[in-house]
């Protein structure tokens, strides 16, 4: 059954500014990533700390930090699913309070969707649906009726939403498949990268990145007729001859990727810049650059 509680002191009560109490103009700012905190003992600990646009890191004690395990213990090595839509304005996680699996807007909405124990939780770039991995399979939530929407086949690795969040993409054994939000399957398509993918809004076009003879290559893959349509070379901004890694590709316009870049995988604090390829003319723009804290243990950005 879907709740939706708006007051003020709800947020307030979840979310505070590390070290001083937050003002509720802060509470609102967009999240750029949600982090664990490293423990002394080099596992994780908590709370989970929302990371914004505008600098601040904001403890979030509401959401849960360790699975729980058949004996309701929190597995203290492992960390519980938390997710961010693409402009930082929505969280999903599970609650800590009663094991609810919530997604909160930044301006103070809480929906409430089902009780479980996911593996992993994904929202939708514009926040409206939720995916959630449990025990091998992929249901499909609308997060502001709370419906459930399709439970995916058995077996298929969650890869991500659509560039309009109308379809889905799921993996297994090398062969990629798009689906409706109701479960059908629009397409498939046996394929030899291995992503990150992003889906066209279209629902047949998956788009990565690779490289080819040294260079790199956005392939525009056609699931439908199972063979590319393009293949456009391009040239990932080398920051300083840093070992990069691909984190998240999304399609944020018809003609546009967004791909985040984590820079120096080998070292800590990592740092991640978050740029627009536009595939007319194959260049890139910075859209933005940050640093992720220095204590943090993982960490899941935002996408688009």
């Amino acid at each position: 059954m879907r709740k939706i509680l708006t007051a003020a002191t709800v947020l307030a009560a979840t979310l505070t500014l590390l070290p001083a109490p937050a003002e509720a103009s802060v509470l609102w700012s967009r999240v750029r990533y949600v982090s664990a905190s490293r423990c002394s003992s080099g596992g994780p600990c908590g709370p989970w700390v929302l990371s914004t646009v505008n600098g601040n890191n904001l403890r979030f004690p509401d959401a849960r930090v360790h699975p729980l395990s058949k004996r309701g213990k929190p597995i203290k090595y492992r960390l519980s699913p938390i997710g961010v839509n693409g402009d930082g304005t929505r969280v999903a996680y599970i609650r800590d309070a009663d094991g609810q699996v919530v997604v909160r807007d930044r301006g103070g909405a809480l929906f409430s969707l089902f009780k479980g124990s996911p593996q992993d939780l994904m929202l939708s770039l514009d926040g409206a649906r939720l995916a959630a991995s449990m025990r091998g399979r992929v249901r499909v939530y609308d997060v502001a009726s709370g419906r459930h929407l399709s439970t995916l086949p058995k077996g298929q690795a969650f890869e991500g939403f659509s560039g309009d969040g109308d379809e889905l993409l799921t993996s297994k054994d090398g062969t990629l498949y798009s689906h409706t939000l109701g479960g059908r399957e629009l397409a498939r398509s046996k394929v030899k990268a291995a992503g990150p993918y992003a889906l066209n809004a279209d629902g047949v076009t998956v788009a990565w990145l690779t490289e080819d003879r040294g260079k790199g290559r956005a392939v525009l893959w056609d699931l439908a007729s199972d063979r590319p349509n393009v293949r456009t070379w391009v040239w990932l901004p080398d920051y300083k001859g840093m070992m990069q890694d691909v984190e998240m590709l999304d399609w944020t316009a018809n003609k546009q990727l967004t791909v985040h870049v984590v820079d120096d995988v080998m070292h800590s604090p990592r740092s991640m810049h978050v740029l627009q390829l536009d595939l007319a003319t194959s260049r890139f723009t910075l859209r933005d650059r940050f640093a992720v804290r220095e204590e943090a243990y993982g960490f899941e950005a935002c996408g688009g």
